[in-house]
């Protein structure tokens, strides 16, 4: 039986690399340690086009070749031993770089492949799934998640020759797709961090791993890039803009030409607009933190009628972890250990969610002008209405919100609170 396999490369225009792999017998006196060969486990071009799942596609005409770093044996003679994916028990192995002849897809065959995927795992009696091609639908699938949510945004990226072009660019800021990312990060099969730059020559030596967040992210881009100029392209992007640089970028984001030619005054101005139209959403736009800004709703108890929503850190990966705003006050440092966890900036992160908190949800305001806000005191009319109407809008702007368990996994029930 076959499998499939295939990852995200991060060139410069971006591609999806296909490939397949069967078991064979291979003599271990076949190769030595002083050069890349062809990776003996994988299928050839005849082999690999004559797949069920390709065949039917119509990829025929994209054959490529790809350096991976593959977990190999290698004996003290120098001998290697390449070890097939479906192996249990792995010996002690290394990473060492093998020549693969596979299928590039550019980023809009990718996405139709990868929508193509069943969700199973095995898709014919003569052909599997690998694992890192079962990740890579699933980002898919994500990506298609975020733009039913319209979670994207419009930028300016300057690319490694110093060129500037458009790009529409994912919007992680929710504690959903927050927390997505760091347990699809955690996820990755190893193989997919491990792709190498194709070298002249057989240079052995190899690139240390990618990072999974910076992958994920570049398809993320890619692809929803693709999706929204596509759509893009259908509208009538005449707008009333003061300054011509602005229609360009205009113009340039429903168009397969995304490079914007200007001088550097403009585009300087135009990143400065960009920036500040932007501000309300930098604080999940940069570097991404562990922990977030989360409010704790508790209910009325015998003495007070009304409603607390505390004020806390809630780490993204772990919702059980909470850390009180008490705390955070008395730790003014850029960071500091809690229960074997790190936390970076703490008081920055709460006034940060704070802030953004107060424009969603005014009732908090008066709260905020204490030295070191800790709660506020809803009633009960001001409660429904946080859990109606504000709780939702919360955490699709990266806050955590705490429900009592009475009120928590409630979804499609009506709320009645006591008055």
């Amino acid at each position: 039986m076959a499998i499939l396999h295939g990852s995200w490369c991060m060139t410069s225009k971006g591609c999806f690399f296909l490939w397949a792999e069967t078991w064979r017998r291979v003599p271990s006196e076949s190769f030595y340690s002083e050069a890349i060969f062809p990776y003996p486990f994988a299928l050839n071009d005849t082999e690999l086009l004559t797949q069920p799942l390709l065949k039917n596609i119509g990829l025929s005409n994209i054959l490529s070749q790809q350096i991976i770093a593959l977990p190999t044996d290698i004996s003290e003679s120098g001998d290697l031993t390449p070890i097939y994916s479906a192996t249990t028990n792995i010996p002690k192995s290394y990473l060492y770089p093998w020549q693969i002849t596979g299928i590039s897809l550019n980023p809009k065959q990718a996405f139709q492949f990868l929508q193509s995927l069943p969700l199973n795992t095995v898709i014919t009696s003569d052909s599997d799934l690998g694992e890192d091609l079962r990740f890579w639908s699933h980002i898919a699938r994500w990506s298609l998640d975020l733009l039913a949510r319209s979670k994207f945004l419009p930028g300016l990226i300057q690319q490694s020759d110093q060129t500037i072009i458009s790009q529409w660019q994912p919007l992680l800021d929710s504690a959903i797709d927050q927390a997505r990312l760091l347990r699809f990060a955690q996820q990755m099969p190893r193989v997919c961090q491990v792709y190498q730059e194709l070298i002249a020559g057989d240079s052995l030596a190899i690139n240390l791993p990618l990072s999974a967040q910076d992958i994920i992210i570049n398809f993320l881009s890619v692809m929803i890039d693709q999706q929204v100029r596509n759509v893009a392209k259908e509208v009538n992007k005449k707008a009333i803009v003061s300054l011509p640089i602005w229609q360009k970028w205009l113009q340039s984001l429903g168009e397969q030409e995304n490079t914007i030619n200007a001088e550097l005054t403009e585009i300087e101005s135009l990143e400065t607009a960009l920036k500040n139209w932007t501000a309300p959403l930098q604080y999940s736009l940069s570097e991404p933190n562990l922990f977030a800004t989360a409010f704790h709703l508790h209910p009325p108890t015998e003495y007070n009628p009304n409603w607390q929503l505390e004020y806390c850190l809630q780490a993204i990966d772990q919702p059980e972890f909470i850390v009180n705003s008490n705390i955070v006050w008395n730790h003014p440092v850029d960071s500091f250990n809690y229960r074997g966890r790190t936390i970076k900036h703490p008081q920055e992160t709460l006034l940060k969610g704070l802030g953004l908190a107060s424009k969603l949800y005014p009732v908090i305001e008066t709260s905020l002008q204490q030295a070191r806000p800790q709660s506020c005191s809803l009633n009960p009319l001001q409660a429904y209405q946080f859990l109606k109407s504000y709780a939702w809008r919360f955490t699709d702007s990266g806050l955590g919100v705490i429900l009592p368990p009475s009120l928590a996994n409630r979804e499609g029930e009506s709320i009645r609170i006591k008055y």
